[in-house]
């Protein structure tokens, strides 16, 4: 089985995860499914537990990077952008969606 030699690589994982979603998502509607076995990867081998450590660090700016930019988007005037910008935003929503 494979295992995280330390908790900075699960850190690590996580920073190439969300600059790859930040990049793509807005590009590429496959973005998620391109993520998805990091994600289960990095969510596999970290607990999440009632107190505080590096794992809840790690899952919670997984989830707190999905909710930002489902609030970036959402409050946005779609008046002010073009179709283009519109299908843009649509993308970075669903995978915004589905990694929460």
């Amino acid at each position: 089985p494979f295992f995280f030699p330390s908790k900075s690589t699960s850190q690590d994982l996580l920073s190439v995860i969300l600059e790859y979603v930040s990049l793509f998502s807005p590009l590429a509607s496959c973005c998620f499914a391109d993520v998805r076995p990091y994600l289960s990867l990095l969510l596999t081998h970290t607990t999440f537990s009632t107190t505080k450590n590096d794992d809840d660090n790690c899952i919670l700016s997984l989830l707190q990077h999905a909710k930002t930019t489902l609030h970036e988007i959402t409050s946005t005037n779609s008046k002010e952008h073009d179709d283009k910008m519109g299908r843009k935003q649509l993308r970075s929503y669903i995978c915004s969606i589905q990694i929460i």
